[in-house]
C-alpha cells in the first residue's frame, strides 16, 4: 500500500474493503479495518465513493447501512431545498 506521504488510490482502498469483507464475523478486526478504510475513502474521495464500496461489497446489512440511509436522506433533502428555491424564483 502507500507510504506515509502517499494517498492510496481508490482501487487500493476498494480492494482492502473487498478483502476484509470476506472475513467479516470470522476475523476479529475485519469490521475495524473496513470502518477505517471507508473513512479513508471518504476523506480522500468523498462519501459517494463510500456508498459505492458499501454496495459493491453488500455491507449495508452488515453494520454500514446507516451510512447509506444518512447519505440518501441528505441527497433527498438537498433536492427538496433546490426544488423549493427554484419554485420561489
Amino acid at each position: 500500500m502507500a507510504t506515509d506521504k502517499e494517498i492510496p488510490t481508490l482501487e487500493e482502498l476498494f480492494d482492502k474493503v473487498e478483502e476484509q469483507a470476506e472475513w467479516l464475523d470470522i476475523k476479529p478486526y475485519s469490521h475495524n479495518i473496513i470502518g477505517l478504510t471507508l473513512q479513508m475513502i471518504d476523506d480522500y474521495y468523498g462519501t459517494h465513493e463510500v456508498i459505492n464500496a458499501i454496495y459493491d461489497n453488500d455491507l449495508e446489512d452488515k453494520g454500514w447501512g446507516h451510512i447509506v440511509k444518512d447519505y440518501e436522506e441528505k441527497q433527498k433533502n438537498t433536492k427538496t431545498i433546490t426544488i423549493n428555491l427554484q419554485n420561489k424564483m
